[in-house]
């Protein structure tokens, strides 16, 4: 089980690493984090998935009941007044 566990974290940390966000603060890396997050637990059997979603707890890994909320007009994926926003999802 050690094996597996390396090979999780070492899987987990290349997530975290290869999420660049171009200075964005640390909420929208957690964001993005945990969605390359939950893609990767969809492919690992239920013992694994729970050691892994452990582990990335660790490095930053949010469930959608832990992500902030943020304020009306406030963008959900940069954290920055919607009318400003640059990510092409307001009009």
């Amino acid at each position: 089980m050690t094996a597996i566990i390396t090979s999780l974290r070492s899987d987990l940390e290349a997530i975290a690493d290869s999420i660049n966000v171009g200075g964005a603060d640390y909420e929208i890396w957690a964001r993005r984090f945990s969605e390359a997050c939950d893609s990767y637990f969809s492919t690992l059997d239920p013992d694994q998935r729970r050691a892994a979603i452990g582990i990335a707890g660790d490095l930053g890994y949010r469930t959608p009941e832990e992500e902030p909320e943020y304020n009306p007009g406030v963008c959900w994926r940069s954290g920055i007044n919607s009318a400003y926003c640059h990510c092409g999802h307001h009009e």
